[in-house]
């Protein structure tokens, strides 16, 4: 009995190591994304795990929300925040610390067809 239980600890954490995985690629690629768009530098090529909470998704279903934050450069010399808020996998929001003013883009932003890509 305790093996069983044993392994179905370690198949939910396994799982739950997966599904953060493919969470934080998501947010790397929407990230990679909007910098090449904005032409801005994503610094570092990586985005790094921040927070992690109970959401509700479409139709009410719970799900998990997650904050990654990362840095950009506009001129190539300065450092800026950013940081992306995902709803499973899907990207909710993206807030840039712009010099010219706090950018924030929602999940409405990202269905919209873009030119160009």
């Amino acid at each position: 009995m305790k093996s069983l239980f044993f392994l179905l600890a370690l198949g939910a954490v396994a799982g739950f190591w997966a599904d953060a995985m493919r969470a934080r690629e998501a947010a790397l690629h929407r990230v990679r994304t909007l910098c090449r768009e904005m032409g801005l530098q994503l610094l570092d090529d990586t985005v790094r795990f921040a927070a992690l909470w109970p959401c509700r998704g479409a139709g009410g279903r719970p799900r998990l929300c997650r904050r990654y934050r990362f840095e950009f450069s506009v001129h190539a010399v300065d450092r800026r925040e950013g940081e992306v808020v995902l709803e499973g996998r899907r990207v909710r929001s993206v807030h840039l610390d712009h010099p010219e003013g706090p950018v924030l883009l929602d999940e409405e932003s990202f269905s919209r067809p873009r030119s160009g890509v």
